[in-house]
């Protein structure tokens, strides 16, 4: 099933590219792969943002024991196999996970491609970090359920294992989904178990938690220094915390594909009811869904369905975000979501209630009475002629169908779209119809046993798998790496060697989130363009060097740059933009300002690329300093045309270099590695040495093998104070953090390795004398009311 699925990507050597994956995620893993071939661990990126903490980013997932696929493999071929992986985890723990519960084994592959290949999911796959994590609930519930059941601890040992897993793979928010619906399961489990209580089930999830935080902080300390450094330690404003918020409207593709995959539109994918694209492009469950809710709602006790039906209210709520009063009251009130991004992501939790109840309701037909009774018939025919009414109608009277779209879309799009959108919505009516009536059919001749059970549950599996399969497949967004990443770029890396490049977007705010082009290129041009052009931070496949900074967790020191640089008129810009480094700036729109020279227009990339004069070098030394505390002034003199930055470097502390004798130095880099700079220095007065890279926790400085204090240079950068003479300054990365993380983690795997030691003497001990614990013949959590 994963084989097909994935086959594009196995047999055919394509990559899915969409939304941040080019720009964003594939450029983190490969300065994760270089790092581990390179013998290192990946503490420190030096392309992006100036250099950045690659480890506390989390999402690179430097300790996630998946990915020592990178080390393996080359780039691109990791990356397919990361996906396949994470797919495979997926489909054999949730049909595992449904074997536990005692379903049927049709059941349990159907529920392992609901999971798998529904919409959710694989709409995660696009959100490569959040997919890594999704991918592991099902194998979380399991343990679980093992643990609450036996006082093993080789079951909680490999809870709290596969809870560390999840974590380290890259989505904190998924992460703590899936922690509230163990909490769910957990009540569920105790109301049929009076053995076990609230006060047991708290105790063995925080206690495994804890376990996690101690092997996990050499990554969790790390990413905490990080977010200190960060805006994240202050709450999202609301607008930005609900930028993606459910559309209650797009809950109709739970049971019908509202999106249709088109390579020919720039985003990809052609929407039929919705203005912009989605945080999750397809919540479809198939038309299987309709049948497993309904004989839910039929067969499911009152109590079951109360609940139920109230948590999922609750999840859809907190999911529908901005368009309902209800969150911007809880976001005042409640912590944790000033600090989650986009409501849409709790729909994940909507996702696993939908897919136990469509289960449920699957298992009560399981019964051989009902099986034959003419209920499933009535349905999947109301169905079909619901369906079929609606396909007949728009085919009488398509211009509703077209004002419909006008009116979700918010535009009036061209008649060769909203034709090309109508016929799309046909062929997907169409599908449905031919998928219901296959359903109709076995559920028919079941009923008149015309069938015999074994076929019906093999036909009906693969019906449910071409009906999701075929749905989601293309929403891989395929294409082939050579294409995009092997195509002429705009620059070479000698072009730019010592000097970082800018993206410019168009209107005033300078934080590379978007791209808008005078053109309407397809979509492999689209996702070509960030290559092309190298935009943040895909030219870190090349070796380029950026300013700008897109991780979720931005540094205090890049947001006091945009809020600064966003108000300046464009000569300022210029300025301040060469004081970082910045040499070339590339833009889809014209750029006139002072200072600017347009070094080349390309029509076939829709973009123009600028030179800034004479911008500041990589290393170099000032005469001078000036004391400036306040960020707002140190900008604002970096921005200006009169500031000389390579006669005087502005510092947060007060140091005198003054000399009556003329300044001649020189700064030359020997060795320019992640975690080790290494500079020769030559000055005629004192001076201070200024290594335009990120001032962060961790790095320290050592001038001819002496450790001196590292100095905060205008604002951003790293400094040193050097005496006359000829010297040899090495910069080294060597966070406090991570070897105090390191150093419990070290200490909890040593602790854990000793008690499961003992743990192991003790079976033994005990098998020897005859005494084993007896363990329950099935798993409480499928003990009928």
């Amino acid at each position: 099933m994963v084989v097909w699925f994935c086959d594009g990507m196995l047999f055919l050597g394509k990559v899915p590219f969409f939304r941040d994956l080019g720009t964003y995620a594939y450029p983190i893993k490969y300065s994760l792969a270089t790092s581990l071939q390179a013998g290192e661990l990946g503490l420190w990126d030096r392309h992006i943002a100036s250099g950045f903490p690659l480890l506390a980013g989390f999402q690179p997932g430097v300790f996630y024991p998946f990915s020592i696929v990178f080390y393996f493999l080359p780039f691109f071929d990791a990356i397919r196999f990361t996906f396949f992986l994470h797919f495979v985890v997926a489909v054999s723990g949730a049909y595992v996970l449904c074997r536990w519960w005692k379903f049927p084994v049709y059941i349990s592959a159907i529920g392992a491609i609901l999971f798998t290949l529904g919409g959710t999911t694989v709409s995660l796959s696009n959100l490569l970090n959040h997919f890594q994590t999704a991918v592991w609930l099902p194998w979380m519930i399991l343990s679980w359920e093992r643990v609450l059941e036996s006082r093993s601890w080789k079951n909680f040992l490999i809870f709290a294992l596969l809870l560390l897993s999840a974590l380290l793979a890259g989505s904190p928010e998924i992460y703590l989904f899936s922690l509230g619906l163990l909490v769910i399961d957990g009540v569920r489990i105790i109301r049929r178990d009076r053995h076990l209580t609230v006060t047991r089930m708290g105790f063995l999830l925080i206690g495994a938690n804890i376990l996690v935080a101690a092997i996990g902080m050499a990554q969790f300390l790390p990413t905490l220094e990080l977010f200190l450094h960060s805006r994240r330690d202050r709450p999202l404003p609301l607008q930005e915390a609900t930028l993606w918020s459910l559309q209650p409207a797009s809950l109709l593709g739970l049971f019908f594909p509202d999106k249709d995959i088109d390579p020919g539109l720039p985003v990809g994918i052609r929407l039929f009811f919705s203005r912009e694209v989605p945080f999750l492009l397809s919540h479809y469950l198939g038309v299987i869904s309709l049948l497993g809710i309904s004989a839910w709602m039929k067969y499911a006790s009152w109590k079951e369905r109360t609940i139920t039906l109230i948590l999922i209210s609750a999840s859809l709520i907190l999911a529908f975000g901005s368009f309902t009063p209800v969150y911007s009251y809880l976001f005042d009130y409640v912590p944790l979501l000033r600090i989650v991004r986009f409501p849409e992501k709790f729909f994940f939790l909507t996702y696993a209630f939908l897919i136990l109840i469509v289960l449920r309701g699957l298992f009560a037909l399981h019964d051989t009475k009902r099986l034959l009774s003419h209920f499933p018939v009535f349905i999947l025919f109301g169905i079909l002629t619901l369906v079929t009414v609606v396909y007949s109608w728009l085919r009488s009277d398509p211009e509703s169908l077209l004002r419909y779209v006008v009116q979700q879309s918010g535009e009036a799009k061209a008649i060769t779209s909203l034709v090309t959108t109508l016929s799309s919505a046909l062929y997907h009516l169409e599908r449905q119809i031919g998928v219901t009536l296959a359903l109709l059919l076995l559920f028919f001749c079941r009923a008149k046993k015309l069938l015999g059970t074994v076929l019906l549950h093999g036909l009906l599996v693969a019906v449910i798998f071409f009906d999701l399969g075929s749905a989601h497949k293309p929403l891989h967004f395929l294409l082939n790496p050579d294409s995009i990443t092997k195509t002429k770029r705009i620059l070479s890396k000698s072009d730019v060697e010592g000097n970082r490049l800018f993206y410019y977007p168009s209107g005033q705010n300078l934080h590379p989130s978007y791209i808008s082009v005078f053109g309407w290129p397809p979509f492999e041009k689209a996702v070509a363009l960030s290559f092309d052009n190298l935009l943040p931070n895909v030219g870190v496949l090349f070796d380029f060097d950026y300013f700008q900074e897109i991780d979720a967790i931005t540094r205090q020191p890049y947001n006091d740059f945009l809020d600064f640089i966003n108000l300046l008129p464009p000569d300022g810009r210029v300025n301040l933009l060469r004081a970082v480094n910045v040499r070339y700036i590339v833009s889809f729109r014209p750029i006139e300002a002072k200072g600017l020279k347009l070094a080349r227009q390309f029509p076939e990339h829709f973009s123009w690329l600028y030179e800034i004069a004479a911008p500041l070098p990589r290393a170099y030394i000032a005469a001078s300093s000036i004391y400036e505390p306040q960020t707002a002034k140190t900008l604002r003199m970096l921005s200006s045309a009169e500031f000389d930055p390579l006669r005087q470097v502005i510092l947060n502390e007060r140091i005198t270099t003054e000399s009556d004798r003329p300044h001649a130095s020189v700064a030359q880099i020997v060795r320019y590695e992640n975690e080790t700079v290494l500079i020769k220095a030559s000055l005629s007065t004192p001076g201070i040495l200024v290594l335009t890279d990120s001032y962060y926790p961790g790095w320290k400085v050592f001038v001819d093998g002496k450790e001196k204090k590292i100095l905060q240079a205008n604002h951003f950068f790293r400094g040193v104070e050097l005496a006359a003479g000829d010297h040899v300054v090495e910069f080294k990365y060597e966070p406090l953090s991570f070897r105090i993380g390191s150093t419990i983690s070290l200490s909890a795997l040593f602790l854990l390795t000793v008690i499961s030691l003992f743990q192991i003497i003790r079976w033994r001990k005990r098998l020897s004398e005859g005494v084993i614990d007896a363990l329950p013949q099935q798993p409480l959590a499928v003990q009928q009311e």
